[in-house]
């Protein structure tokens, strides 16, 4: 009884941290096995099994290579429809399953019971079932939505993390709606997050249905807003501490080696590549029990919150068959901390040879002003790219509309409300009621040029990346968008990009030698079925998976909007052919110290760091690739 009612105590919030702590040492071998087996499904079964159901849905829909507007043309069809619901619920399934696990677990770990994986699986399986309520589209809302959007504590190996796209963001951060838009949209998300935060320990402990378990949550949390979240800050603060000690650890090793050791000799290579094996290989190790040990700090929480009464789940679950025995991975600990320590070994031996002998070549990508030079002047107008010229950025990316008229302007936004302020659409203008708006944009102004009025200020100056866009109503567009290039004689120096497949074959067949490729924001297609002169890839959408298949077609792959320079880095090292950048100089810089860095002996702990960094992202983050 004292033992039971000890993991009902009331314990403040370092208390609660300090007690989870102990509490996920107690079920370590537990946790880390389940850990380790739902990560390994997740990279060979789950994930490849969401691809395939989705990809036969997509064919039998007469979809199989959709890109783009088809792909999300996909999704309102039967098909696509059908491809929404089973995806959801698996989705829900697995990851309530993870969590399930994880919080029974959790609940006899504080209680000091060791439990078998066995029956706590079968347990989880009867619950899901109860599922199917009228509960069930808010369930897949919070579990497969909510949850990853925030990423906090809860995170499932299955959707580690759901991003808006940069080149959505990217437009709502142009505007101040657009960024009171993001902004409240997340707070509403985190409210709905730590208003929510018990409703998993609630549902599987309690067996309550979504619903109601949303609602206690809510009281449960009002009653104890603050302490809530104190915890949560507490979390993360707890979290942050390990990491600081492990890297503490790490660099004092590091100068200790450096100190009494030869800093160029072999012994200090094969010193530091190990250790660097075996921080990285801690930490991804160590990431596997964060989501562990935030559900047994958010179950203790819990459990001292609610009556004895309320916790159900020991109905059904015999003791006699789940009580304390050692778990494979525990009786056989000292074997596997031996092959780690030689895996570790053998592996940062591997991590010497890289970095020694083999050097990586990274081309220097082109540089690509979004829009010209949006520093210098309004997006698209003579400033932007004039902007561009000084910068010394190999293209200016434009925009192209058509106008009322038939002419050709160079603007992005199909209706004119955000630089000119007039709630009026492109196509209802002719060039010249055009040219009569004055733009503004970050304290700039400026006005609406023609594509020809653009192409003769770049011409010998600059080369050109022509997005041609449309509204619908566009007359000749195709012919008219080659003629203003041909009457210039600049068709060497320019490129054009699309959004819209058919306009592809359009420009190849009236000119076969101009330069075309299609823009990837969304695709289930092998590249090989599209048929691009080159690619160009929104930043999520880019992988090594991506550019090796255009490498394989010996075609350029070029990467929009990369505005973060650590991102900048990672697309170099993947040897991106190009990047689309609204800071084309910043950028430059980048690309410079990048390529001044590859050759430097003094930078041999930049090279062991990102050679253990890629080794383990190819052993530990399959399921990325295979998304």
């Amino acid at each position: 009884m004292e033992e039971y009612m000890q993991h009902r105590k009331r314990l403040s919030i370092p208390g609660v941290m300090g007690h989870s702590f102990q509490t996920v040492r107690f079920a370590f071998w537990n946790v880390l096995t389940f850990q380790l087996a739902y990560k390994l499904l997740a990279a060979i079964v789950f994930v490849p099994l969401f691809g395939i159901v989705f990809n036969k849905l997509l064919y039998f829909g007469g979809y199989a290579n959709a890109t783009n507007d088809e792909l999300l043309a996909f999704l309102k069809t039967p098909y696509g429809i059908l491809a929404i619901v089973i995806l959801s619920l698996l989705a829900l399934f697995l990851i309530f399953t993870e969590f399930a696990v994880l919080i029974i677990i959790s609940y006899f770990a504080h209680k000091r019971q060791k439990v078998k994986l066995r029956p706590i699986l079968y347990k989880t399986v009867t619950y899901l079932p109860t599922l199917f309520t009228y509960c069930l589209p808010g369930f897949i809302l919070y579990a497969v939505v909510l949850l990853p959007l925030l990423n906090i504590g809860y995170e499932t190996a299955l959707i580690p993390q759901i991003q808006i796209p940069n080149f959505i963001t990217g437009e709502l951060f142009k505007t101040t709606m657009g960024q009171v838009g993001y902004y409240t949209f997340f707070a509403v998300v985190a409210y709905l997050n730590l208003r929510w935060i018990f409703v998993l320990p609630i549902v599987v402990l309690e067996q309550k249905p979504f619903r109601t378990a949303a609602r206690k949550s809510a009281t449960l949390v009002k009653e104890s807003f603050f302490k809530v979240l104190f915890f949560l800050v507490g979390f993360f603060i707890s979290i942050g501490i390990v990491y600081g000690v492990f890297f503490g650890m790490y660099l004092l090793c590091l100068w200790g080696m450096y100190e009494f050791t030869n800093p160029q000799g072999t012994f200090a290579l094969l010193a530091e590549s190990t250790m660097s094996v075996f921080l990285t290989s801690t930490l991804y190790l160590f990431s596997f029990i964060v989501t562990p040990f935030y559900i047994m700090a958010i179950t203790r929480l819990y459990l001292q919150k609610v009556p004895v009464e309320d916790v159900l789940l020991e109905e059904g679950l015999d003791y006699s068959k789940t009580k304390a025995d050692k778990c494979f991975f525990q009786k056989h600990r000292w074997k596997f901390i031996g092959v780690y320590i030689v895996g570790i070994i053998t592996a940062g031996m591997v991590v010497a040879f890289i970095v020694t002998f083999i050097s990586n070549s990274y081309k220097e990508p082109i540089i690509m002003a979004h829009r010209g030079y949006i520093s210098k002047g309004v997006e698209n107008t003579k400033e932007a790219v004039q902007g561009a010229i000084d910068a010394k950025a190999d293209y200016a990316e434009i925009d192209v509309l058509q106008t009322k008229d038939g002419e050709l302007a160079v603007i992005h936004d199909l209706k004119l409300k955000r630089l000119a302020n007039a709630n009026v659409h492109v196509s209802d203008l002719t060039m010249e009621e055009l040219r009569q708006l004055t733009l503004s944009q970050d304290g700039f102004s400026g006005q609406i040029s023609t594509l020809d009025e653009i192409i003769k200020l770049a011409k010998g100056k600059i080369k050109l990346n022509i997005e041609v866009k449309l509204h619908g109503g566009e007359k000749d567009f195709v012919n008219k968008v080659l003629k203003a290039i041909k009457d210039n004689e600049f068709e060497k120096q320019c490129v054009i990009q699309t959004l819209h497949y058919p306009l592809i074959k359009e420009f190849k067949r009236a000119n076969p030698n101009i330069k075309v490729g299609y823009i990837l924001y969304a695709s289930r297609a092998n590249l090989k079925n599209v048929k691009a002169d080159f690619y160009v890839a929104e930043e999520y959408m880019l992988n090594k998976k991506l550019v090796k298949e255009a490498r394989k077609l010996n075609k350029p792959i070029y990467v929009w909007t990369v505005n973060d320079m650590e991102s900048l880095k990672a697309y170099y090292k993947l040897n991106v052919d190009g990047i689309i950048t609204d800071y084309p100089e910043e950028a430059r810089e980048t690309i410079k110290m990048l390529k001044e860095q590859e050759d430097r002996e003094s930078d041999i702990f930049d090279k062991i760091t990102e050679t253990t960094e890629d080794l383990f992202s190819k052993l530990f983050m399959i399921y990325s690739a295979a998304g």
